[in-house]
């Protein structure tokens, strides 16, 4: 019998701690990361250049503008449209566009309204691309302008509780 005064004393092996090893996220690259913008930014529409507060709408389809005097017309055997865009201090700019689709809006009161479909390019925060917007009156909204998720997708995240985050978008 071995009596614990004479056992050989097992060596005492110390464990390390472990401590958890925090990999960070992979970021994104420099090119792919989304600006911020809020709910009202500041943009630029071409042509014909003229600056709006936009409305951030997510959970519009399609971009929409305050167009006046909406007249279609047919030019070359195509569909095209004449109008007037009002900038925010009143002055008026004659526009006509193709028209690239017609989308018909159903109304909470009352009926179903077509509009005419435009491209014109929008800039927020640096980036240009051409938008698909619908023609409407706007004259009694607070933003001449609503921008939506046809020009927001890939290309923007947005901050419902700010307002004006980027910087006034520059001329082409």
């Amino acid at each position: 019998m071995v009596n614990e005064t004479t056992s050989p004393r097992q060596p005492v092996v110390e464990c390390p701690v472990v401590v958890p090893v925090v990999c960070p996220e992979p970021q994104p690259a420099s090119s792919d990361v989304k600006p911020v913008i809020g709910e009202v930014e500041a943009v630029r529409v071409e042509p014909p250049g003229l600056l709006l507060n936009a409305r951030i709408d997510t959970g519009a389809t399609t971009s929409s503008v305050n167009a006046l005097d909406i007249e279609r017309f047919e030019r070359d055997g195509k569909r095209w449209v004449r109008f007037t865009l009002v900038d925010e201090h009143d002055k008026s700019y004659a526009l006509e566009r193709p028209v690239v689709r017609m989308v018909r809006i159903k109304r909470h009161a009352g009926e179903a309204r077509q509009r005419a479909v435009v491209k014109l390019s929008l800039s927020l925060a640096g980036r240009t691309q051409s938008s698909e917007v619908s023609l409407t009156d706007r004259s009694d909204f607070d933003y001449k302008l609503l921008v939506g998720r046809g020009f927001l997708r890939d290309t923007f995240s947005v901050d419902i509780s700010t307002k004006f985050t980027q910087s006034i978008p520059s001329k082409p």
